[in-house]
């Protein structure tokens, strides 16, 4: 069977490949999955992708990542040259082009769309501003890929399991993928030039099919060698999936040593938690933080003073003592917006807020101890070095350790470590203590604080 030609059910199955791989099949439709396993054409594509995912850690470096997921995008983006380009096609590229790594800055049929698109540009805008996991993204490709190939009933599973917190977020997700075409059409035309210009140029034609204007203009784009990537080419909302599958194979490897990136994406997906930070000397905790981000609480306690900030209702509280009354005061919608900032993870846990910033240098570890506190084997300590230079010249060697639950990639407790001589001991600055809780555990360290 030509690969061009694939059965519409290889295609519907593409979105699930990634969970086929993870042996999550409880999220796979049932026909879908009996599907995949007998099709010799999915089983196909998922060897050679369980083939790629099972390469040498030498080969899984976020230079070959980000390499091979960008050849896959930019071979999707070109199949779409001469071919109309509306809204509900670019749906499709949102959550790849979502991740900060992924941007494409040069000129294409998808690039171009959303240039001319002010709305397809907005619900771009709004995705990367939600700073949503690479599962959410995956989960919402999976989305789009139903909606797209009119699966109601599949895409209603799906959907009811992402929007179930009804945050927002989500809701400004749910008005994405149910925004109806803008009627913008374009199309990238390929020009007569000759073909053996190294740059290409095409014309793109963009036609408002609401008010019935058309324009073109010259641009022009790098012309992109087919690549393996080339026969997992689908209709492009089922295609478009495959470079999240990708990116989630090279970066959720099953592997003994964590990846600082997991910590991060970990975070990400913490609703509610409180931390603790000690004073080195006397073990003694300085501050006490609770955070819901589920219900907009953030709660601090400072030498027995507690802070309740409600940036649902605009509100904080303040209580003086154990015994004081609160006192109450109205934030206005600026102050809000910069708490809720401060509520997003990784809240001070993590060195840096993304991985993209950590600097050149830095050196990721496995520590191997035989401390009783690690004498479980869900727990295991990393530590992070680098190196910076402060506004006096001088350099300043940091360490950062995590011990961590390595079944959900969860920090349980951070120390931080620094020395300013290079023949010095590294000496331990402060250290936090993390737990994971519930809402009702929230409320209740609300109301025993009085508030």
């Amino acid at each position: 069977m030509n690969r061009d030609d694939i059965h519409t059910q290889c295609q519907e199955a593409i979105p699930y490949y990634y969970d086929y791989l993870r042996g999550r099949r409880e999220q796979i439709p049932e026909t879908t999955a009996v599907h995949i396993a007998g099709c010799p054409n999915c089983q196909d594509e998922i060897h050679w992708l369980k083939t790629t995912d099972s390469k040498s850690s030498t080969n899984r470096t976020p230079q070959n990542l980000r390499a091979i997921s960008h050849a896959a995008q930019m071979q999707l983006h070109c199949a779409l040259i001469d071919q109309p380009v509306r809204c509900s096609t670019i749906k499709s590229f949102l959550p790849v082009l979502a991740i900060p790594e992924m941007q494409v800055r040069i000129s294409t049929p998808v690039t171009e769309h959303i240039k001319a698109c002010s709305q397809c540009s907005h619900d771009l805008d709004t995705l990367k501003n939600l700073n949503l996991s690479l599962e959410q993204l995956y989960c919402l490709s999976q989305i789009i890929t139903q909606k797209q190939s009119d699966n109601a009933e599949n895409s209603a599973s799906v959907t009811d399991a992402f929007f179930q917190d009804g945050t927002d977020s989500m809701k400004a997700i749910r008005q994405i993928i149910d925004r109806p075409d803008s009627g913008i059409v374009t199309c990238c035309r390929k020009s007569h030039q000759s073909k053996t210009a190294s740059n290409s140029p095409f014309t793109v034609e963009v036609e408002n099919k609401s008010l019935g204007n058309q324009r073109a203009s010259h641009v022009r784009i790098t012309s992109t060698k087919s690549t393996h990537f080339r026969r997992l080419l689908r209709p492009v909302a089922a295609a478009a999936a495959i470079v999240l599958v990708t990116i989630l194979l090279f970066q959720n490897v099953d592997v003994k040593a964590t990846d600082i990136g997991q910590i991060y994406e970990a975070l990400k997906t913490v609703k509610n938690l409180k931390m603790k930070r000690v004073e080195v000397e006397t073990r003694d905790p300085v501050q006490t933080l609770w955070i819901s981000r589920s219900l907009g609480f953030k709660l601090l306690k400072n030498n027995g003073n507690m802070t309740l900030l409600d940036v649902h209702n605009n509100i904080q509280k303040d209580k003086e003592g154990s015994s004081s009354k609160a006192m109450e005061t109205s934030l206005d919608q600026t102050t809000v917006q910069c708490i809720a900032k401060t509520m997003d993870p990784p809240w001070g846990l993590l060195p840096f807020n993304r991985t993209s910033e950590l600097p050149d240098g830095a050196v990721w570890k496995k520590v191997q101890t035989e401390d009783n506190d690690m004498s479980n084997e869900s727990i295991e300590m990393y530590d992070l070095f680098w190196t910076e230079e402060s506004m006096a010249g001088m350099v300043i060697s940091y360490q950062w350790r995590c011990l961590l639950n390595a079944q959900i990639k969860r920090p349980l407790k951070v120390e931080w470590w620094r020395k300013t001589q290079q023949d010095q001991d590294y000496e331990l600055m402060s250290f936090t203590e993390i737990i994971y809780l519930t809402e009702e555990q929230i409320r209740q360290a609300v109301i025993q604080a009085g508030f």
